[in-house]
């Protein structure tokens, strides 16, 4: 057992591989879905984008229930330059959650987490739930309307979200909601633990994997799809096709990327100010003795989530939730194990394939047409 577990490190962690001249002379493939490799490193640069705009806003933000709104409407209506790093905050992080979700389709898609880039897989997954934890922490941070009662409806799915287990196991969401929330509802010390969530602990736990993220691809090298490989004659790690360096050809190439995404999240911030696709009774600052507005919900990226609560019950919705993120966890098992029940080769099945569609398309159904869903399951109930 033990000698099993220290080859199976050995060929996932081949710390030989990490070598300067190895890492110098680092190529990349070049095929029909070259373009899918610029995604990565288009997330990354977002994140950088998120640091740099979210260290500027730290300079005037003040994170007290009486100040925060008010400290945000001053960085955008007085400080110069504020409203274009604010947007340039908010459009980032919604381009990189995007990204993030895009790359994460087409590593299942080109079946990049097959072994031995399992623990790329699973970090690369860590990250983008990290990511979304930074999205419902920085959500509170403007204390409006929308941000207050979005995250009193977040905080109490958590809080249910283990009610289903046996015994006392049951409150641990209790537990986490309750210390999410420190104290009863959302207030002061609320605020207080999700600005330290949100600019200390979860950059940090984010920037710890994806420096892991980015060793193992160094150790393993670029994957490439395995259509690709199976449409030359090559095996399925052997790739002898085209290739081009990436110091400094590819480099490059995906720097002129960078510039223009930049440019576009810019333009986009100078254009169309985040706020106008929220009604302003929404971004009014929080009142405890008001009532809520109609049209509470959380932001795009957790619709997929939402919508369901809206059609199905709560303990079913939460259940199939944890069943869907720890399966894309274990994704790279999973989608290598299945096919062996029915005696199918991994690198022949089309099953991962019709795994990868299925996932991505329901998660676009209920983000893009969840609304309309929900009404028409109502209407026709």
């Amino acid at each position: 057992m033990i000698a099993f577990l220290e080859e199976w490190l050995k060929r996932r962690l081949p710390l030989e591989q990490l070598d300067f001249k190895r890492i110098s002379e680092k190529s990349v493939p070049v095929h029909r879905f070259s373009w899918i490799y610029y995604l990565g490193g288009v997330t990354l640069l977002a994140f950088a984008v998120q640091v740099i705009t979210g260290i500027l806003l730290l300079l005037y933000y003040k994170p007290t229930t009486l100040e925060a709104h008010e400290s945000i409407q001053y960085i955008t209506r007085t400080v110069p330059g504020g409203l274009l790093v604010r947007n340039m905050h908010v459009w980032s992080s919604n381009a990189m959650i995007l990204c993030m979700v895009l790359h994460a389709f087409t590593v299942l898609l080109s079946r990049a987490y097959r072994s031995p880039r399992e623990l790329t897989w699973v970090t690369g997954m860590l990250s983008l739930l990290v990511v979304l934890g930074l999205g419902f922490s920085g959500y509170l941070l403007p204390w409006n309307n929308l941000s207050v009662y979005a995250t009193m409806v977040g905080t109490q799915i958590v809080s249910m979200s283990t009610s289903f287990l046996p015994g006392e196991a049951a409150r641990l969401g209790e537990w986490a909601a309750s210390l999410l929330l420190g104290g009863q509802t959302v207030g002061q010390e609320t605020l207080t633990r999700f600005f330290a969530l949100h600019i200390v602990i979860l950059p940090l736990i984010l920037l710890a994997l994806v420096t892991a993220h980015l060793v193992l691809i160094q150790m393993h090298g670029i994957s490439v799809p395995i259509s690709i490989l199976r449409g030359q004659g090559e095996k399925i790690e052997n790739w002898s096709g085209k290739s081009q360096k990436y110091m400094p050809r590819f480099l490059l190439k995906e720097s002129a990327v960078w510039l223009m995404f930049v440019a576009a999240i810019a333009a986009l911030s100078v254009v169309v100010p985040y706020d106008l696709f929220v009604p302003y009774t929404l971004l009014e600052p929080y009142s405890p003795l008001g009532s809520a507005p109609a049209g509470i919900k959380p932001e795009w990226y957790f619709w997929f989530l939402f919508y369901p609560f809206e059609m199905l019950p709560r303990t079913v919705v939460i259940l199939c939730s944890l069943s869907f993120f720890a399966s894309m966890l274990a994704a790279p098992w999973l989608l290598s194990g299945i096919p062996q029940l029915w005696k199918a080769r991994f690198e022949d099945s089309k099953f991962p394939t019709y795994a990868a569609i299925a996932v991505g398309a329901a998660v676009a159904l209920l983000t893009v047409f969840g609304q309309a869903i929900v009404v028409a399951v109502r209407g026709g109930a």
